[in-house]
């Protein structure tokens, strides 16, 4: 049974759709966005408005409870989820489908090509996972072609990110024909040049001059113009080529043998000669540009509005808890469409939400030093008299380390590159009262803390507002905007609207349902900047 708010964004979304518009909905975590998605999908089908629909989400963990809520609401969608081939493949070849993105078949001599077992989707919502499910068919059946059956079979296919973009997305195109998508977390497409990102890792070159290869001039180019105090650097094209050999006559030998399959027992050095030619393949490339980072070379692109606007190839919904402003939609990722932000519009939630605003320190660079001291101070205070579970969010990774002193004394729990969510879930449940994470990273991303139908996450504290890094790349995204938009535009929408995106989705951390209720604590004088755009009404300044 859908809320009341629910059954009128559900119509609203209809009549966009049923006008051939895109469909941008803002929407708070815990306001039902799944299964608003899953009716419009729905009625969508029944009306013929689409026959195949592709849903988007982060991560293949998201896959099993939209299953779920298919069966228990009683939807009359078949649903599958997609798994890459080279993770169902048995044939001990299948690392070449990841490195050379399908230009070799590696299927063409397998006994179980095209050979599919009929899906029965109650075992596969009993075994937790589809890829746990796709253990269990008979041997003499491919898992993938399985798979592929499925899909060619079901209403809505649920799909995860790089199937958005590049060789993945020709692949799921390939399968089944589609005409509408709906993209969960849409927050997240402008890190869709990640997935389109090309790496040489010094490695690689490493394993290739072991071996004796010559890719000495690579090696040297790096180690001359790396600057070791920038976390990337920016190189230009021109500048690498006339200084770099890219290939001679024995590592084009040695590709050939790789893509052959004659390097059987040397796959570290198959798959470094791969990487090398795709590296060198994609210079060529225009939309993408060259950087140095500590242990490697890397192609990115830094107009992924252009990226986004070319992936949205068909009418769709995109939906989150934090999706960007309507302008920001329109002019950075190129997409027109009815935007519906229901936060605002039945004002979800805001009213769990009691704000306190910290206006006695400022995290700018140039201040940083001198508010650390006091920040300290005040987080002390703050850590003894908020509710716990207190969710404290720092900018980076280099300011949480400035408070590990603060962590130690209060027993935090501290997020790293290499933290596990299930690991904080588990240590929640084990006492753990405080955790110290990061804006952007694992936890504020995706954790959830939930017990007896509540949220854990009682306070949550913001220190500093986490702007996107100054570094090479950000500077090169912002002349691109510059470019496009004029120079008048580049702070809001390369600094402040990515860093809004991030607060609000630290914010929404603690809210997981209607009754939920949170302390948001702001610490920074720049916070002000934000009170608007975070529909805040009522704020209190913090006296200590």
């Amino acid at each position: 049974m859908l809320r009341d708010y629910q059954v009128k964004l559900l119509k609203m979304m209809l009549d966009a759709v049923r006008s051939g518009q895109n469909v941008f909905l803002n929407s708070p975590t815990g306001s039902g966005k799944t299964i608003m998605a899953l009716n419009l999908a729905k009625r969508m089908i029944e009306e013929g408005i689409a026959r195949k629909i592709l849903y988007f989400v982060r991560t293949h963990n998201e896959y099993l409870p939209i299953l779920r809520d298919v069966k228990k609401f009683n939807l009359d969608l078949k649903v599958i989820g997609l798994i890459g081939k080279s993770r169902l493949c048995d044939n001990p070849l299948k690392w070449l489908l990841e490195e050379l993105e399908g230009r070799v078949d590696i299927c063409k001599a397998c006994p179980k090509r095209g050979m599919y077992y009929p899906v029965n989707y109650d075992e596969l919502i009993k075994a937790e996972s589809l890829y746990k499910y796709l253990k269990t068919i008979p041997k003499d059946y491919c898992k993938y072609y399985t798979l592929v059956k499925a899909i060619q079979e079901s209403d809505l296919v649920l799909a995860t990110y790089p199937y958005l973009v590049g060789y993945p997305r020709k692949l799921i195109d390939n399968i089944a024909e589609f005409d509408f998508m709906i993209i969960d977390e849409a927050h997240n497409l402008d890190k869709l040049n990640e997935f389109m990102s090309v790496t040489l890792s010094l490695r690689d070159l490493e394993i290739l001059k072991n071996n004796g290869y010559s890719v000495d001039d690579y090696i040297e180019f790096h180690k001359s113009r790396y600057d070791a105090r920038k976390d990337i650097m920016f190189i230009d094209k021109s500048e690498f080529r006339s200084h770099v050999n890219l290939f001679d006559q024995e590592l084009l030998e040695l590709y050939e043998d790789a893509l052959d399959g004659k390097l059987d027992g040397k796959v570290d050095l198959a798959k470094a000669v791969i990487r090398l030619f795709r590296f060198v393949e994609h210079l060529d490339y225009g939309y993408l540009e060259l950087f140095l980072t500590k242990r490697s070379f890397k192609l990115l692109i830094v107009d992924v509005g252009s990226l986004i606007s070319q992936s949205i190839t068909m009418q769709s919904l995109l939906m989150s808890g934090t999706l960007p402003p309507e302008d920001y939609i329109n002019k950075i990722w190129g997409l027109e469409g009815k935007y519906i932000d229901a936060e605002k519009m039945f004002n979800l939630f805001q009213a769990n939400r009691k704000y306190l605003y910290d206006p006695t320190v400022n995290f700018n660079y140039k201040f940083r030093d001198k508010y650390i001291p006091v920040a300290k101070r005040n987080l002390r205070i703050l850590l003894r008299s908020l509710p716990k579970l207190v969710l404290v969010v720092f900018p980076s990774y280099d300011v949480i380390e400035q408070f590990r002193d603060i962590a130690n004394e209060f027993g935090a729990l501290v997020e790293t590159e290499k933290t596990k969510l299930e690991d904080v879930i588990s240590q929640v449940m084990n006492g753990k009262q405080i955790i110290f994470a990061v804006a952007g990273g694992k936890l504020i991303e995706g954790i959830e803390i939930v017990k007896d139908n509540q949220s854990m996450i009682k306070s949550i504290v913001l220190v500093g507002v986490p702007y996107p890094v100054p570094n090479d790349y950000t500077k090169k995204v912002a002349e691109r905007i510059a470019m496009k938009l004029g120079t008048i535009n580049v702070f809001h929408y390369a600094v402040h609207v990515p860093a809004l995106i991030q607060i609000k989705q630290a914010v929404g951390r603690g809210i997981r349902f209607p009754h939920d209720k949170n302390i948001i604590v702001l610490m920074d004088q720049r916070f002000r900047f934000f009170f608007n755009d975070l529909n805040i009404k009522e704020i209190y300044k913090i006296k200590y």
